[in-house]
C-alpha cells in the first residue's frame, strides 16, 4: 500500500490562530497559560519542560567557558599561532625538508619543484586558517554562538583546542596536500570550520531585523494602518533560508524566547488541525493534544529539522513569526481605538 501524505492544511484559520485560540491549560499546579499570550510574549510558562530547558543551557553556558579560555588565550598571544603550532608545523616540516633532500641528491628537479610547491601551498593553508581562527575569535567575543554549535560537543571542543592551539588539534596533511588538524580522531579541513562558523553564529541580524518589523507592526497598528496577514506571511516565508532550520527552531530570533521554548507550552492543550503525517506523532490522523505531550514534542521539533519536512518547517516558522507580527500590530491598534474613543486623535479608523 503506497505511503498517503498531506501538505498542510490552513483552511478555516492559520495554524498558528489555531495555536492562539487553545483553551487555557494546566501548566504545573494550579498555575495556568493562554497559548495566544505564550507566543506573543505577553506570558511567562513555568514548566517542568522549560526548566528543563533552563538546566541544558545552563550547562551549555558553562561547556563555552572553555571557549572563552580558548580565545583568550588567542588574546593574550595576540595571535592565533602559538608556540606550539610552530613547534607542530616544524615537525611536519621535516618530514618534506627530508624528500626534497633526497630529491636534490639524486637531481630529480621535477620532484624539487613539487615539493616546493607544496610547502608554498601548505604556508598559504596556514594563513587561511590563522584567518578563519579570527573570525572565529571576532564572533566569540561579538554576536556569540547559535544552537547549531552550543548544541553540539564535537563543534566546542574542536574550536576550543583549535582556539587555544594548545598541540590538541595537531596539524596533518590530507590528500592532495591540503592543510588540515586532527582532533580526538577525526581530520578537519579548513571548510569544516569555515562553515562550522558560519553555520554556528548566533543570527543576531535576523533578530535585530525581526524585532525592528515588531516595532513597524505596532507603528502601524498605533496609526490605524491595515494588516495584510497574506503580505506579512510571504515576507516571512522569503526570509527563511533552507540551511537554517536549525537556528530558527533553537535560536530566540523573535524575542526572549525560541520556537521550541514556545513550542513547549502547547503541551496538552486542547486543539485541533490537519497535518503532515511526520507531525502526526500517533498516527491518528490530526495534529492534537496527545501529539503534544511530554514524551512526543521531541520527535516533533525533530521531524521540523529533517530536511525532507523542509517546506512545511519552513510553513510552521513563518506563520509562527506572522502570529507574533499580528499580536504586536493589535497592540498598536487596541491602544489607536482607545485614543479615538478617549479623543485624543480626531479621526476614525477607515
Amino acid at each position: 500500500m503506497s505511503e498517503k501524505t498531506r501538505s498542510l492544511d490552513y483552511s478555516g484559520g492559520s495554524m498558528l490562530d489555531r495555536y492562539a485560540a487553545a483553551r487555557r491549560k494546566q501548566v504545573t499546579g494550579d498555575a495556568s497559560v493562554d497559548i495566544g499570550g505564550v507566543i506573543s510574549g505577553v506570558g511567562e510558562v513555568v514548566s517542568q519542560a522549560a526548566q528543563v530547558e533552563k538546566a541544558k543551557e545552563e550547562a551549555e553556558d558553562l561547556a563555552l567557558a572553555n571557549w572563552d579560555k580558548g580565545f583568550d588565550a588567542m588574546g593574550d598571544r595576540g595571535s592565533w599561532a602559538s608556540p606550539q603550532l610552530f613547534d607542530q608545523f616544524q615537525d611536519l616540516e621535516s618530514t618534506f625538508r627530508d624528500e626534497y633532500i633526497a630529491a636534490v641528491e639524486s637531481g630529480d628537479k621535477k620532484k624539487q619543484q613539487s615539493l616546493l610547491t607544496q610547502q608554498g601551498n601548505r604556508a598559504t593553508s596556514l594563513q587561511a586558517w590563522t584567518e578563519t581562527m579570527e573570525a572565529a575569535a571576532q564572533i566569540n567575543n561579538g554576536p556569540g554562538w547559535g544552537h547549531v554549535v552550543t548544541s553540539n560537543t564535537e563543534h566546542k571542543l574542536l574550536l576550543e583546542a583549535l582556539a587555544k592551539n594548545d598541540g590538541s588539534a595537531k596539524p596533518v596533511v590530507g590528500e592532495g596536500g591540503e592543510l588540515m588538524f586532527e582532533f580526538n580522531g577525526k581530520r578537519y579541513s579548513r571548510r569544516d570550520v569555515d562553515d562550522m562558523v558560519a553555520g554556528g553564529t548566533f543570527p543576531s541580524a535576523a533578530k535585530n531585523n525581526f524585532l525592528q518589523g515588531l516595532a513597524s507592526q505596532y507603528e502601524s497598528g498605533l496609526k490605524g494602518g491595515s494588516w495584510n496577514e497574506e503580505l506579512t506571511m510571504q515576507a516571512n516565508l522569503n526570509s527563511l533560508d533552507n540551511d537554517k532550520m536549525a537556528s530558527y527552531i533553537h535560536d530566540p530570533i523573535t524575542g526572549p524566547t525560541s520556537f521550541a521554548q514556545d513550542f513547549e507550552a502547547f503541551k496538552d492543550a486542547s486543539f485541533t488541525f490537519p497535518t503532515d503525517p511526520a507531525f502526526d506523532v500517533d498516527n491518528s490522523g490530526t495534529v492534537d493534544a496527545v501529539d503534544f505531550n511530554s514524551e512526543n514534542m521531541a520527535k516533533m521539533i525533530e521531524a521540523m529539522q529533517d530536511p525532507k519536512n523542509l517546506n512545511i518547517a519552513k510553513q510552521i516558522i513563518a506563520e509562527y513569526m506572522t502570529l507574533k507580527q499580528k499580536n504586536n500590530f493589535d497592540k498598536g491598534e487596541e491602544k489607536f481605538k482607545e485614543m479615538v474613543q478617549q479623543g485624543r486623535i480626531s479621526f476614525d479608523k477607515k
